[in-house]
């Protein structure tokens, strides 16, 4: 039919389209976290280190194939590890020459240190075993009537002393 003043045009309505129930059909973007990591919250993930530059290694870092693990220069002597790494000879002969020079300091350091320490022990043992007999002399003799006198040059004396009388022993 025509229409005077305005034109509309009207589909006629039509049912609309199937919808899939909630929680079933094919939901392949959801599964596609397998490896554990897709799981993860954004902490954890920051927490384990996961997309993080901590440091960029320059192209100084990584040695060149022919170069020496000590030196770092091309090896002129060239002797390999079963693991594959590679060193100069004349570098280990270095290296050993040094460590060994190294150990020889640290064992007369180490030397006389346990010489002090002998020395200490002694004197130790020296300053006790006089203790033990000043010990002894207080409890024997009274407090005051011990005195530290080297008995040796008390008898010369004395005999000097008494020489026209007693002796006094």
């Amino acid at each position: 039919p025509l229409l005077t003043g305005t034109c509309e045009w009207r589909r006629p309505l039509s049912p609309p389209p199937p919808t899939m129930p909630r929680g079933g059909g094919s939901r392949h973007s959801k599964n596609a976290g397998t490896m554990g990591v897709e799981n993860m919250t954004y902490m954890e993930k920051r927490q384990l280190g996961f997309g993080t530059v901590k440091e960029r290694l320059g192209k100084d870092t990584v040695k060149e194939f022919d170069a020496c693990a000590l030196g770092l220069t091309h090896a002129k002597d060239p002797v390999i590890t079963p693991e594959g790494v590679l060193y100069d000879k004349e570098h280990i002969l270095q290296c050993l020459l040094h460590q060994k020079k190294d150990i020889a300091r640290k064992l007369k350091v180490y030397e006389g240190q346990e010489a002090k320490e002998q020395v200490k022990a002694v004197s130790d043992q020296h300053l006790a075993h006089e203790e033990h007999v000043a010990q002894f002399h207080r409890d024997n003799h009274g407090a005051g009537m011990y005195s530290e006198v080297d008995h040796g040059t008390a008898a010369a004396a004395g005999e000097v002393a008494g020489e026209g009388g007693e002796k006094h022993v």
